[in-house]
């Protein structure tokens, strides 16, 4: 799993620091995801409401970067530090997120269960 695991959040990161929706996308599953943008809401189930976060953000983000660290793992769970700095464009601010991601993921190396805590810090 750790493998699986790294090369899902290369990808991940890498897409996310190119702002591209198609490769962020093509890491979950189309047909069985459970994903929380955030703990305080409920999750959203169905790879379009996923697609719909994702979309906003070559909208309002950029120079980002991403880094990780695989915390804890088992066969098809891992549980990820990571932190990201961005230019955050509506309000022109300048970011540091430190969060953890809890991913699950198939057989196929796609995340079936994505849910994330996050601090925001202005910098």
């Amino acid at each position: 799993m750790k493998k699986s695991l790294n090369i899902w959040l290369e990808k991940f990161g890498d897409a996310w620091c190119n702002k591209d929706i198609d490769l962020i996308m093509s890491l979950f599953d189309k047909e069985n995801i459970t994903y929380f943008e955030s703990v305080f809401n409920p999750p959203v189930i169905s790879w379009r409401e996923v697609k719909k976060l994702w979309e906003v953000v070559p909208i309002n983000q950029k120079d980002i970067t991403f880094n990780y660290e695989i915390i804890s793992h088992s066969e098809n769970q891992g549980i990820v530090n990571w932190k990201v700095s961005r230019l955050f464009i509506p309000t022109n601010e300048n970011q540091e997120i430190n969060g953890i991601f809890q991913i699950r993921l198939n057989k196929n190396n796609q995340c079936i269960f994505f849910k994330q805590w996050r601090m925001t810090k202005i910098v």
